[in-house]
């Protein structure tokens, strides 16, 4: 981001016409960086879908970063050792640390208003989390330590 600004400030200096009217270089130098800016939130900003399903959480890119080929990830329930929420003056974050001490971490920027459902997703996360935990508690007590 700080490239493409930077870019536009050289290319602003030395390749657009020198204006005298105050107005028509006020209104050059805000066009040029708001391009500029918005150019630059295209490539940095992936968009993804998180479902939290009784099997595990599933991460489905609906637009990923520029020049990156990451796959959609699948995380079972069994394969997460604990979680955390975290939240601070730019973003919210579920921090999920796997057994392969890799984490995993779903961020919500708190900059812009945008209309998304991240609550509905930490509420709905410790639930799915603790039915899990449920199922693997039971079976864990049903097994005797004999197999058949």
């Amino acid at each position: 981001m700080v490239l493409i600004l930077c870019s536009s400030t050289i290319f602003l200096k030395n390749y657009t016409p020198k204006i005298e009217n105050k107005i028509l270089a006020i209104l050059q130098f805000t066009l040029i960086y708001a391009t500029s800016f918005y150019i630059a939130n295209l490539v940095a900003t992936a968009k993804a879908t998180v479902i939290l399903t009784n099997d595990g959480i599933l991460h489905i890119w609906k637009r990923r970063f520029f020049l990156s080929w990451e796959k959609d990830i699948k995380i079972p329930w069994n394969n997460v050792d604990n979680y955390s929420f975290e939240s601070d003056r730019t973003c919210d974050s579920i921090i999920v640390n796997l057994k392969n001490k890799t984490k995993y971490k779903i961020e919500k920027l708190n900059i812009l208003p945008i209309n998304d459902d991240f609550k509905k997703l930490q509420s709905e996360f410790l639930k799915l989390r603790e039915r899990s935990n449920e199922k693997t508690t039971t079976a864990n007590s049903n097994h005797n330590g004999f197999e058949q």
